[in-house]
């Protein structure tokens, strides 16, 4: 275990389980995620993605302001919204630190390739967990979220070299969800809590008889605390009324 990457051995029925805790903005959690798939040939890789990050990240797709403009006054467009700024964040974070977001993913997607293992998608529908976030949110959270999203954007290009080495040490993006979770208890419920228990699910019904499930960092904790639990994720895929 070093300061950016933690791994846990555990076992579900028969097989074995090799969960990976990274860090989405580290040189060293991708290149760590390389070594742990190619040592022990897994049958499947695990992959904390949905098919649509998972299409986004091999075509390296960026959000586009025409495309987002085009969604104003449309339901879904402070969810878009939300989104793109945690996207912009994380590519801001990303270029201080000299490592693109996703490497991690990308390099679990390449090595499970070169070893022939199956890749799983487990993470749940990105747009799902977007709008079960914001119905769960009033009016007054929602306008209070969108503003320390920005804020916090524009605190990036005040962040010092000490800074810069400290957020090497850790996940930064999902160490401003934690933050903006104290603030919003139904955004950490949802981006946090019940995709814990979405990703613990998931992996335990992965195929194979061994298995390395990467995921970041913060769902460590989670997915130890449920693995032994009974899950049902069919509540968890819908969106309140």
């Amino acid at each position: 275990m070093t300061d950016f990457i933690n791994i846990h051995r555990m076992s579900f029925e028969d097989r074995e389980i090799i969960l990976v805790g990274t860090a989405h903005v580290s040189k060293e959690s991708a290149e760590t995620v390389d070594t742990i798939i190619e040592a022990e040939m897994p049958d499947t890789v695990c992959l904390e993605l949905c098919a649509t990050r998972y299409r986004s990240l091999l075509e390296n797709r960026q959000w586009r302001g025409k495309a987002l403009l085009r969604t104003i006054g449309s339901k879904d467009s402070p969810l878009l919204l939300s989104s793109a700024v945690l996207v912009y964040f994380q590519r801001r974070v990303g270029a201080r630190l000299g490592v693109m977001p996703g490497d991690e993913m990308r390099h679990a997607i390449s090595a499970a390739e070169r070893v022939g293992a199956n890749i799983e998608l487990i993470d749940r529908d990105v747009r799902t967990t977007l709008r079960r976030a914001w119905t769960l949110m009033n009016v007054r959270m929602r306008i209070k979220l969108l503003f320390e999203l920005f804020q916090s954007v524009g605190e990036i290009d005040e962040i010092g070299e000490k800074d810069i080495e400290n957020m090497k040490k850790k996940d930064v993006l999902e160490g401003l969800l934690a933050e903006l979770g104290d603030s919003f208890p139904p955004l950490k419920q949802v981006l946090i809590e019940e995709r814990d228990l979405y990703l613990t699910a998931k992996i335990r019904k992965a195929a194979g008889r061994k298995i390395i499930a990467v995921v970041g960092a913060a769902h460590i904790p989670g997915i130890l605390k449920n693995w032994d639990k009974p899950i049902d994720i069919e509540p968890l895929e819908s969106v309140p009324a």
